[in-house]
């Protein structure tokens, strides 16, 4: 939240904590519940969203915890397209009252998207509307290089008259 030093300490401190209870314990729930007990404890002033995923190869599955940020989409090997549900997690720094993780299978070749919500909100424009122009367009990560993929799924999709800022990061498992 926020732009300019005071946004960019706080994101620096907060990169830091996750990196540093990822190494005592990287389940997300651990995570998510000492990023709660931080933001309890200092006054960071800044609302913090996150998508924290693990990807375990040898379950077949992604163990998410989500707090604040927009529904990741997944792009199947037989192309088709599922909108993950959101959690209803509040984003850091709000009380939220528990957390829940999401568990999901991603078989080989299958891919998982995740993205601020810079690249989908439009002003006057329902934020579904936005996450469903996601869905439509991930088909386009289906074959070639994921970084020109993405490239052209962002630069079609955002607001370009908005300068918020847009992140988006995608995972294929191989094959």
């Amino acid at each position: 939240m926020g732009r300019g030093v005071r946004a960019a300490a706080a994101m620096a401190q907060v990169r830091a904590a996750i990196r540093a209870y990822i190494a005592v314990d990287p389940e997300p729930i651990h995570v998510l519940q000492q990023m709660d007990r931080l933001f309890d404890a200092y006054d960071v002033g800044q609302l913090v969203t996150i998508v924290y995923l693990i990807a375990d190869a040898a379950h077949d599955q992604v163990v998410m915890a989500n707090a604040g940020h927009p529904p990741p989409v997944i792009l199947r090997t037989d192309g088709s397209v599922e909108q993950l549900t959101s959690t209803g997690n509040p984003p850091l720094g709000t009380p939220s009252g528990g957390r829940e993780i999401t568990t999901f299978p991603l078989g080989a070749g299958d891919l998982v998207l995740s993205f601020t919500d810079g690249l989908i909100e439009r002003r006057g424009e329902d934020i579904d509307v936005g996450q469903l122009r996601v869905v439509e367009a991930i088909t386009e990560l289906l074959d070639g290089p994921l970084p020109a993929g993405i490239e052209r799924i962002v630069s079609r999709i955002r607001d370009n008259t908005r300068s918020d800022d847009v992140a988006a990061l995608a995972l294929r498992r191989r094959p």
